[in-house]
């Protein structure tokens, strides 16, 4: 009894730590959106290093805390309700499970693509060989791009994000 107790506790612990996750990484997409637009007000002054490094900090902290315990979590609440994986053509009730399962793929794909790529690059740029957020020097028109190709990458994972989130919410409103 004692065991099963425990087992029940863990599923419950997993679906919480899943939705929180799902909160965190919702909840940094106004958050960075914020941020962005202060660093576009600061362009060329002192303090655009480090709004940057803040931007990115966010950025990355919430990214990986949102994506690991969404991936991890919801491995295991697939595996313990018998879900399984990409099973578009399976005839069951779970359309929604494995488009959700598609998209977070897209966003793994993109975020080790694209995304971290990216940012060490951007990175690099703000630090260079020695610490230079205190610097004056203006950033190159190549770190401006590569901010703004995070930027609108960052915009197309909070769409996905999103979606997958409303995937989940009104899945359990169905309407027969």
């Amino acid at each position: 009894m004692v065991i099963y107790d425990f087992y029940t506790f863990l599923i419950a612990l997993f679906k919480i730590v899943h939705v929180v996750s799902a909160i965190v990484w919702l909840g940094a997409f106004p958050a960075l959106f914020v941020l962005k637009n202060q660093i576009m007000r600061y362009r060329g002054t002192k303090g655009e290093r480090k709004l940057i490094s803040s931007w990115l900090i966010v950025n990355n902290l919430t990214g990986m805390i949102g994506s690991i315990g969404i991936v991890v979590t919801g491995i295991v609440l697939t595996l313990h309700y018998s879900y399984g994986f990409f099973q578009f053509a399976s005839g069951t009730q779970n359309h929604w499970l494995y488009t959700k399962q598609f998209l977070t793929v897209i966003v793994l794909i993109i975020t080790g693509v694209w995304i971290i790529p990216t940012g060490v690059k951007v990175r690099k740029a703000l630090h260079g060989e020695i610490n230079k957020l205190e610097d004056n020097e203006p950033l190159t028109d190549h770190t401006y791009t590569m901010i703004n190709k995070l930027t609108t990458l960052t915009y197309v994972i909070a769409v996905i994000v999103l979606l997958n989130f409303l995937f989940a919410i009104t899945r359990t409103f169905q309407f027969s």
